[in-house]
């Protein structure tokens, strides 16, 4: 993983982690890894 800056929509600069394994450049779609958020809510479903 490597800081990438990246400049948003309104010019301002943002820093985000990035993969090794990603090149640069523009993509349509992105598909990301599922995230679980511990500690889960009481009943809450988890697909996982």
């Amino acid at each position: 993983m490597r800081i990438a800056v990246v400049e948003m929509n309104d010019g301002l600069k943002s820093f985000r982690y990035a993969s090794d394994r990603i090149k640069s450049g523009v993509y349509d779609k992105v598909i990301i890894d599922p995230v679980e958020f511990y500690p889960r809510a009481a009943g809450e479903y988890s697909p996982c």
